[in-house]
């Protein structure tokens, strides 16, 4: 079973069944990846990515910098490919300086009991990249990265029924500098308030059937819960 809960996208626009979508004050037509070099949550330096045209034929795509980083960059925006998870940076043309939300899984509960427990600092998972695609393997779970050029989708493959009772929640540590406002359609917007940011769409599970279920999405105590109702967990087939 998989759960989608992200996609990351820039100005604006949703993409895939779960999105993060850069939410801009006005769109911008293109700008230069190679121009945005931001401080990660950890007020570290992100190196420079190369733009979506250093991949030959592709107007999205996966560019590595001369640091041996790999980013996800397209036209309106660029996500580092750290390890443990990624930092996105929209682009928003009009801020006097850049603006990133980093996100890093942190667990995963099925009713409250602990399903699984990232790995952190030497332990987290390194990115392996094929194509377009990013996984992040953390055994019992496997996070996976699409990278299109409107932004990134993240998913969360299961190969068997996580144990325990109650609804199966994703928490995600949540860093950089926007601020998150709930949406009356029960999605989110990370923002500065003034210029854009991030939006993030709507959770779905999928099951090997292909038999869906929209989840919810919530900021509680600074971590981004991605949640799916019990019984569409007790009812999925898994692989």
């Amino acid at each position: 079973m998989s759960i989608l809960p992200n996609s990351i996208v820039a100005a604006g626009h949703l993409f895939g069944v779960l999105a993060i979508a850069a939410a801009a004050a006005a769109q911008a037509a293109e700008f230069d990846p190679r121009a945005l070099a931001v401080p990660g949550p950890q007020a570290l330096p992100l190196p420079v990515a190369e733009p979506a045209s250093a991949v030959p034929g592709a107007v999205a795509g996966i560019a590595t910098d001369p640091h041996g980083t790999p980013w996800a960059v397209g036209p309106d925006y660029k996500a580092a490919l750290l390890a443990g998870g990624i930092d996105f940076v929209p682009a928003l043309p009009a801020a006097p300086s850049n603006r990133c939300l980093g996100l890093r899984l942190a667990q995963i509960t099925r009713g409250g009991a602990l399903v699984h427990a990232a790995a952190t600092g030497a332990a987290a998972p390194l990115p392996r990249c094929d194509g377009q695609d990013v996984t992040y393997d953390r055994g019992n779970v496997v996070e996976h990265v699409r990278v299109d050029r409107r932004g990134v989708e993240l998913s969360y493959v299961f190969a068997e029924r996580p144990a325990g009772d109650g609804d199966l929640v994703v928490h995600c540590d949540v860093g950089g500098d926007l601020r998150p406002e709930p949406l009356t359609d029960g999605t989110l917007r990370f923002t500065d308030g003034r210029f854009g940011g991030v939006h993030i769409g709507h959770v779905t599970g999928i099951d090997a059937r292909g038999e869906r279920c929209r989840g919810g999405l919530a900021v509680v105590d600074g971590q981004l819960e991605l949640r799916l109702p019990d019984a569409f967990v007790d009812g999925a087939q898994f692989p």
